[in-house]
């Protein structure tokens, strides 16, 4: 019979950064180990439960005994399992059914209860095993066991369990104790033996709102008897939704500051949510916004609020987990927690304020950034070099970018970067401000270190982008250098992110420069260094990889980006126009005889040693034939065009003018014969080829194309 299973773990406090998706992953183990044993119907669904003390998880439509299951099993062709002249069956095919039989366990199987079929042409025998299906109550065990065996879980804790019994204990493991086991099956208990804990069909509701035991009767009302009886909401993504739509009407007429993550860690740490709104003394919104809303943030867990003006506001709003009447000692408990944060973020900036930015930079010899890369002031005036380097390459203001790039990492040494390592680039713009820098340097210090994580902005003024690249050139060069590169995923100094960062920045502001150029200064800015080997050739493929990633989170179609990558192209600033390019030829009926011809050339080439063309240019008077003289007039025609439509990103109209390349190639295929006994020919026939084949690739490798 057909019911739906609960399974229900109730715990100690759970962790609410990993809480859903640990609850997700068991719900869908679970799920897949029943689906697999032939336990669920086509119409089974799960439903995933997580609260701060409880991972459970319904599933629709197990069956009480397992489906049967057929396996099909092949034997031996027809042809080996039979004797030719008798038809009767062979010693080897014999040996083969006894074997078959050990294994399934059963009785010896007979010859004719194989049946025959033809797979890829060949006639062969098969057997057909039926297993039979299992007692849900027997296997649920063990399955229970194995999905448990296969959770991810970041840090287990080793706790003991006492049967009062017979006064034993043992040491189990989880993500954290299990106080309360309930597995039922429809209205049916099913035992089973967990963590030291026997199964039934009592849990327990809200901590401090709801009576101790709780009776689920049938597992399709467990989130309603718990809704109604315990003050819980089980359903993680429900409560969530819930928790929102309070936080929407509560603020009325104030703009919400409601960050995702913030909102899944809240959620994971209530039961039956309740909003509350606070307040803070407003002479704290003189401390920088950012400071403010993240204490609120990630250190308190509230929710800032903004005005029609979009000013932080000195009100905000709570999550509680405790519905009372009078909310009173809650509300001021919270306010004071938020008031003595505040009082010392208050404290720090003003202290901060009293000294100048650049009156901090030489302190910052005394501040190690690695010991084989020296100090903070060392790293300090690397990223200056490579900023006026980088400035003098976009003719921009090169005083100026050195400028903030010495002011730039001075605010690690405030008193509140040191409380807030978040705040170390935001705070030091505060701190330019405050000392009268120019509005391009409090943005370059305020800007340099984005794009931070995956989706965030990019620096906006040339300054700032300058910085930012000088910045990240200088960590993945230099860490590279010293030997600190990511090893599968490890990748400690995020060096994968910083040159995703690169790479982001010179393709989205459009940045015509190349990456051979930047690694080259900024590697020989770190020559000197006795710790430093030059990374150039690791570095170049790292940073194709890491290209190639980038794009192909573009839904760009995977052998485009291979066709364009493999030309290693050394400015990537148009790389997105040269994929549509791409992606528009290979839509043309004539781009088949282009890719056609192309991979013929591409074949002959690479058999030949690629040293074997260097210093060495097509002689006309070899040109012998016709076809060989119309190929070489026809291409010395088409490349200054090519160079010219180039030079405007126009690369759809390059593989377009391209296509005029194939009647003559082809002719020239059909006439010439190229691999002669006459070696000076032969090598002046490759060199044309060679010709053809570099204009034809000259904005990605088309053998890559032809699927």
């Amino acid at each position: 019979m057909n019911k739906t299973l609960l399974i229900e773990f109730l715990t100690e406090e759970l962790p609410s950064k990993i809480l859903n998706k640990i609850s997700n992953e068991f719900s869908n183990i679970l799920y897949e180990i029943l689906k697999k044993n032939n336990f669920l119907e086509k119409n089974s669904f799960a439903t995933s439960y997580a609260t701060p003390r409880r991972l459970a998880v319904s599933i629709t439509n197990v069956c009480s005994i397992s489906n049967n299951k057929i396996i099909r099993k092949k034997i031996l062709p027809v042809s080996l399992a039979l004797d030719n002249v008798s038809k009767s069956p062979t010693d080897l095919l014999k040996k083969k059914l006894y074997n078959l039989s050990k294994i399934i366990g059963i009785k010896l199987i007979k010859f004719n209860q194989l049946e025959k079929n033809i797979e890829k042409k060949v006639e062969f025998f098969f057997y057909n095993h039926i297993i039979k299906g299992v007692l849900l109550k027997i296997s649920l065990q063990k399955i229970l066991e194995k999905a448990i065996s296969k959770l991810q879980i970041p840090i287990a804790m080793n706790y003991q369990n006492f049967n009062y019994i017979n006064n034993t204990q043992k040491i189990f493991c989880f993500i954290r104790p299990v106080r309360k086991l309930l597995v039922l099956h429809g209205d049916d208990i099913i035992k089973i033996n967990l963590f030291g804990l026997n199964s039934g069909n009592q849990t327990l509701g809200h901590r401090f709102l709801s009576k101790k035991n709780i009776k689920i009767n049938f597992a399709e009302q467990y989130s309603d008897i718990l809704d109604r009886d315990g003050k819980v909401i089980a359903n993680f993504q429900y409560r969530k939704k819930y928790i929102r739509n309070l936080l929407l009407k509560a603020a009325g007429k104030y703009k919400i500051l409601m960050p995702e993550i913030l909102l899944d860690e809240v959620t994971a740490l209530v039961e039956w949510p309740i909003i509350y709104m606070c307040k803070f003394d407003k002479s704290f919104l003189a401390i920088p916004k950012e400071c403010l809303i993240l204490i609120m943030q990630k250190y308190q867990k509230y929710f800032a609020l903004k005005d029609s003006n979009n000013n932080l506001c000195s009100k905000f709003l709570i999550v509680s987990n405790l519905e009372t009447n009078n909310p009173y000692f809650i509300i001021k408990g919270n306010e004071q927690v938020l008031h003595s944060r505040l009082l010392d973020a208050n404290f720090f900036y003003e202290q901060d304020k009293k000294k100048k930015l650049i009156d901090r930079v030489p302190f910052l010899k005394d501040v190690i950034y690695h010991n084989k890369l020296g100090n903070q002031f060392e790293r300090t005036l690397r990223i200056c070099k490579i900023s006026i380097k980088i400035a003098n390459l976009l003719n921009e203001d090169s005083k100026l970018v050195e400028r903030a790039a010495f002011l730039s990492k001075s605010d690690l040494l405030t008193s509140m970067v040191i409380e807030f390592p978040e705040l170390q680039g935001v705070i030091g713009s505060y701190y330019a401000y405050n000392d009268g820098e120019s509005i391009e340097i409090i943005k370059s210090i305020k800007e340099h270190y984005k794009p931070c994580f995956s989706g965030d902005t990019l620096p906006k003024n040339i300054i700032s982008i300058i910085l930012a690249l000088s910045d990240k050139l200088e960590i993945l060069v230099g860490i590279w250098g010293i030997g600190l590169k990511p090893t599968g995923d490890k990748d400690p100094f995020a060096l994968r992110r910083c040159t995703i960062g690169i790479l982001r920045i010179l393709i989205e502001k459009n940045l015509p420069l190349s990456i051979l150029e930047l690694l080259n200064i900024t590697i020989n800015i770190f020559k000197k260094n006795i710790n430093f080997n030059n990374p150039i050739k690791e570095l170049l493929k790292f940073i194709y990889d890491r290209l190639f990633t980038l794009l192909n989170y573009k839904n760009y179609k995977f052998n485009e980006i291979q066709a364009i990558i493999e030309k290693k192209p050394d400015i990537i600033s148009n790389i997105h126009d040269k994929i549509i390019a791409i992606h528009s030829f290979i839509l043309l009926p004539e781009s088949k005889k282009i890719l056609f011809i192309n991979k013929r050339i591409h074949n002959i080439l690479k058999k030949i040693d690629s040293s074997f063309f260097e210093n060495k240019k097509i002689k006309y008077e070899l040109l012998k034939k016709p076809e060989e003289i119309n190929l070489y007039i026809i291409i010395n025609k088409i490349k200054p065009e090519v160079d010219i439509l180039y030079s405007k990103g126009e690369f759809f109209e390059i593989l377009k003018l391209l296509i005029k390349l194939y009647d003559s190639t082809n002719i020239y295929f059909k006439k010439i014969k190229i691999i002669t006994q006459d070696i000076l020919l032969k090598t002046n026939r490759l060199i044309l080829l060679k010709k053809i084949y570099k204009l034809l690739n000259v904005i990605a490798d088309l053998s890559k194309l032809i699927q």
